[in-house]
């Protein structure tokens, strides 16, 4: 459940209390809100509040529906396949250039705790090591942060001269095979940067992805004094952004599949701030670090749909063999299995439904093992090769500067 009050404001989330400004967030564009109830029938304001139901429909279908209910994906969750991983480590490589223990700012237990919540079918665990952020990493680290108010890249351009691809350039794409040790079906590499130079950016941190196809590669964090002076650790914004990796969107942003538009809380869609106001590590409140019952809605019936598309193609490659006759029984087991999955999924077992398709998904893998059909394995090496460009799910600390 999710209520929204119409007459709970003014409030600053989605800047409802400005009547007079069309451009709040000067771009010069009109960004849409939703006054307080009150205000409608005003026609004076910066736009006429005359369509209560209108506004109504709006937040129902682009808030509610479309960025809490039942959200897309941002990253695809299928990591890894067709052989997905039981086995999740969050491999956390801390550098920074002073500044205390990383004990004292990051919680890697609640880290691996949380996400455990998010997708309870994988086992979640974490390993964090540190390292001095000088040399040619401190050079990369300058270039990136320098680079966010328009300094130059440290690779040219190997990357369309962009400073913001340093770090993908540097520690993805060269020398991830160095903060990697392979010990777990997959692991996710975090590069937690903690140092003064962000102080400036506001920048938290970034799930980034290949550069060429959307696929997930690797995170980054950023913290300093300034900002833990504040009590802004960061076992938060890890959270947040691994939450980004394994495909879950901001309760502010997402996609309406109807108009085939993904939109931001800019412009026309500014009211969208409003999904904010979840209690969600996801939303950029801050009031959390578990994800929210939506969140784990939503991540289940996206596995669920995971598993039986996975066990489809493992199903047409054993079948495909002349020895799929032998695992028959099998297969039947795998079909009941999915069709249990289906049945949960309708009646709203989003969690039973879920756990039914893995074991789907399971139950043929081991299949398709015993006659020798090859699947994939779970080489990390293959999973880190990445090439090149598409959208970022970029994470400021100042809630308006979001860019994607």
């Amino acid at each position: 459940m999710w209520f929204y009050d119409l007459s709970a404001g003014p409030e600053s989330v989605t800047t409802n209390w400005n009547l007079a400004n069309a451009d709040v967030n000067f771009n010069n564009l009109p960004d849409y809100r939703m006054p307080p109830v009150w205000e409608y029938g005003s026609l004076a304001a910066y736009r006429p509040f005359d369509d209560l139901s209108g506004d109504l429909g709006k937040v129902m279908r682009y808030v509610a529906v479309n960025l809490l209910f039942a959200t897309s994906p941002i990253f695809d969750p299928a990591i890894s396949s067709p052989e997905l991983p039981e086995r999740v480590e969050v491999d956390i490589n801390v550098l920074a250039d002073s500044g205390p223990a990383p004990s004292s700012y990051l919680r890697p237990a609640l880290i691996a705790e949380k996400l455990h919540e998010l997708q309870p079918l994988q086992q979640f665990t974490t390993e964090m090591k540190s390292f001095s952020l000088t040399a040619r990493v401190g050079e990369v680290y300058r270039c990136f942060a320098e680079g966010l108010f328009g300094g130059n890249s440290c690779f040219g351009k190997r990357l369309f001269n962009i400073a913001f691809g340093d770090l993908f350039l540097f520690f993805y794409r060269d020398h991830l095979l160095q903060y990697l040790e392979g010990d777990a079906d997959y692991e996710i590499p975090v590069f937690f940067f903690y140092s003064p130079q962000m102080n400036n950016s506001g920048l938290a941190g970034f799930a980034d992805d290949n550069w060429t196809d959307g696929t997930q590669t690797f995170v980054a964090a950023f913290d300093s004094g300034f900002f833990l002076n504040f009590g802004f650790g960061g076992s938060f914004v890890v959270i947040h952004e691994v939450g980004h990796h394994l495909g879950m969107s901001h309760p502010h942003d997402g996609y309406d599949y109807e108009r085939d538009v993904d939109y931001s809380p800019t412009d026309a869609y500014y009211f969208a701030w409003a999904g904010d106001q979840s209690r969600s590590v996801m939303s950029y409140l801050n009031t959390s670090v578990s994800f929210s019952r939506f969140d784990r809605d939503n991540m289940a019936r996206i596995l669920t749909n995971t598993y039986i598309n996975q066990a489809n193609r493992l199903l047409a490659a054993i079948i495909g063999s002349p020895r799929g006759v032998t695992v028959t029984s099998q297969l039947l087991f795998a079909d009941a299995s999915a069709t249990e999955a289906l049945r949960q999924y309708q009646l709203f077992d989003y969690d039973a439904a879920a756990a039914r398709a893995q074991s789907a998904y399971e139950t043929l893998l081991a299949a398709a093992a015993a006659i020798d059909v090859h699947i994939e394995p779970q080489a990390w090496q293959a999973d880190y090769k990445a090439k090149g460009l598409s959208p970022k799910v970029v994470d400021f600390i100042d809630d308006r500067r979001l860019a994607r």
